[in-house]
């Protein structure tokens, strides 16, 4: 049970930070989206594009959120680089809700507009 309250809190810190990154750098544009920490094979993290999850709204409508995944091994680094894996992401959210093409060969390399913005 400890660890599930261990995980709960991670994701609770990483909601916050993702709140603070917003306002700070992106203008408070991007909605909240579904943060999430799991096994990520040779990524630090992912970006989900939206309908990764469909939410119920306090209205009845569902609609589709987006998911940033930070991998679960990589919690353990400094929260520094954590912290820059989950801005990382959120850049990826960026673009995403800009229709920015930000990689290329089939989403394998970041282009010059991912490291513009």
């Amino acid at each position: 049970m400890k660890q599930t309250t261990n995980m709960q809190r991670s994701i609770q810190y990483l909601n916050k930070i993702f709140k603070l990154l917003n306002a700070e750098y992106f203008n408070n544009e991007l909605e909240m989206p579904i943060i999430t920490i799991q096994s990520t094979p040779k990524a630090y993290g992912h970006f989900t594009p939206r309908d990764a999850y469909r939410i119920k709204e306090s209205n009845g409508n569902i609609k589709g959120a987006v998911e940033i995944n930070i991998g679960a091994g990589t919690l353990d680094r400094p929260i520094e680089n954590v912290v820059a894996t989950l801005q990382h992401e959120m850049v990826h959210y960026y673009c995403y809700v800009k229709e920015i093409k930000d990689t290329s060969r089939g989403g394998q390399y970041h282009n010059k507009r991912f490291k513009a913005e």
